[in-house]
């Protein structure tokens, strides 16, 4: 075998290996809350994917229960093991309203848009349609089965049915959204006061902006916290969930080798 063979096969082995299924975790999961489908270009209208440059388009619609099976990674294959739970807290009129229950879900799933639909957020974007529960400050959800490994989480919060900063920058009914983001164990409640959270204006409609219309966390799961939870709560008495992406982070080694076989890849086609 000559060595331009040679080069070839280590390069296409090299370039195998990452993206074999030992890899699939650098497919994202995509969930979309609220009971609007997107279709179209809203396919790929993401924090994730305006970030990324990924094509992937498979999202779960999402309501207002749990899911203990049936998800789906964005490239369309199973998502098995992966579990979604949803919680709230007490009303504002409650010591617990600090509280996430995650026995008791949200109660409304709407698809919004009442006053913000431009922009990122036009037509059946995953943006605009959320889930909330009225009268609880707090939403939560907590997610099971995934890798341990160390995950970008986008979130996006927020009520398009009320305020719209493109026209109005002093409109007092602009909701800002508190999120946050964390590693836990299966814990059936949730304190978050004290936890950090994202204060995110939602005041940017023309494109996905971080800290202005989405949150970005890195977390990493571990074996005494193995689930991925994330919380969202304005200032006055709702949560909103309206879109999550989760991908794991590559691997500096796993970088290294992708670019070795990339660089020999093409290497070996000038030699052609």
């Amino acid at each position: 075998m000559n060595t331009h063979k040679k080069l070839l096969l280590t390069a296409v082995s090299a370039l195998g290996l990452c993206l074999s299924p030992l890899h699939a975790e650098f497919i994202p999961l995509l969930l979309d809350f609220g009971p609007t489908t997107p279709t179209g270009a809203n396919l790929t209208n993401s924090p994730y994917h305006a970030v990324s440059g990924a094509s992937f388009e498979t999202w779960n619609i999402l309501g207002t229960s749990d899911v203990a099976s049936g998800l789906l990674w964005g490239n369309g294959t199973a998502a098995t093991g992966v579990t979604l739970d949803l919680g709230v807290s007490g009303d504002n009129n409650t010591v617990n309203e600090s509280i996430i229950d995650f026995s008791t879900q949200p109660s409304s799933s709407s698809a919004l848009g009442g006053r913000t639909n431009t922009g990122v957020f036009d037509g059946n974007s995953v943006g605009k349609d959320a889930i909330f529960n009225s009268g609880s400050p707090q939403l939560g959800l907590k997610i099971g089965g995934l890798a341990l490994d160390t995950y970008y989480v986008y979130v996006v919060g927020i009520n398009t049915n009320l305020g719209n900063f493109a026209s109005n920058p002093n409109d007092g009914n602009l909701i800002p959204m508190n999120i946050g983001a964390l590693a836990t164990g299966d814990v059936a409640t949730l304190d978050t006061d004290g936890l950090s959270a994202v204060n995110i204006p939602n005041n940017v409609f023309s494109s996905w902006s971080q800290g202005a219309n989405y949150a970005r966390f890195e977390v990493t799961l571990t074996n005494d916290n193995p689930y991925l939870t994330i919380f969202t709560y304005d200032n006055s008495n709702r949560g909103f969930l309206n879109a999550v992406q989760i991908v794991a982070i590559p691997e500096p080694g796993t970088l290294v080798l992708l670019g070795i076989a990339l660089g020999t890849l093409l290497i070996f086609r000038r030699r052609q």
